[in-house]
């Protein structure tokens, strides 16, 4: 593990995070305090389990970052609200991994290429807005639940306004329209029809 950082406020800028056996940066709160963790401008690659991962704090901002090339988790969230914005994913397992209870996910301006399941979902609000989904992928984002409530949301996801490469957009996204059971659907209407050029890394 490359750092592990317990309680406080985190503000971690400019690390360079590569070929860690276990994980990259992880934060572990023991409680939800008022802490805030803001990660800018990093570079995460080549890491066995998580890149970044963040549990129990009030708020995190992951901004930035370049992620790529980590065999299961670029980011794993648990009990944390918080933005991801402006980053750079390329080739993991899983992009973006919500755990347990992340009740407001934002994920705003983000680039998305190569890696099997783009977004798996939980919480009650989710933002998804102003990325570009390049693919290839299995799912760019997923919330079905294989038991009760058969939904790993409760609401429908707001997944407005992003780009996509492929025409039938449906097919990447696990949702109500996949499993009766599940109550809930991705939104994704209207499109943009163009990449948004304000996406990833400035």
């Amino acid at each position: 593990m490359a750092l592990s950082i317990n309680e406080g406020n985190l503000d971690a800028n400019y690390l360079v995070l590569f070929n860690c056996n276990n994980s990259g940066l992880i934060y572990v709160s023991d409680n939800v305090n008022n802490f805030n963790i803001l990660i800018s401008k990093c570079i995460v690659i080549g890491i066995k389990e998580r890149g970044i991962s963040i549990e129990k704090a009030h708020y995190y901002n992951i901004s930035h970052c370049l992620l790529s090339n980590n065999n299961v988790y670029a980011i794993e969230n648990k009990d944390c609200d918080g933005t991801i914005e402006n980053c750079e994913f390329s080739t993991n397992y899983y992009d973006i991994y919500y755990d347990k209870s992340c009740l407001r996910n934002d994920i705003l301006n983000n680039n998305f290429f190569n890696s099997i399941l783009c977004i798996r979902l939980r919480g009650y609000i989710n933002n998804i807005n102003y990325n570009n989904f390049y693919g290839p992928s299995i799912y760019f984002i997923y919330i079905i639940y294989g038991i009760p409530p058969y939904s790993l949301v409760f609401s429908d996801v707001n997944a407005t306004n992003n780009y996509w490469s492929v025409n039938n957009i449906d097919r990447y996204l696990a949702d109500g329209n996949d499993d009766i059971n599940c109550p809930y659907y991705i939104l994704y209407i209207p499109i943009l029809n163009n990449p948004n050029i304000s996406a990833g890394i400035k």
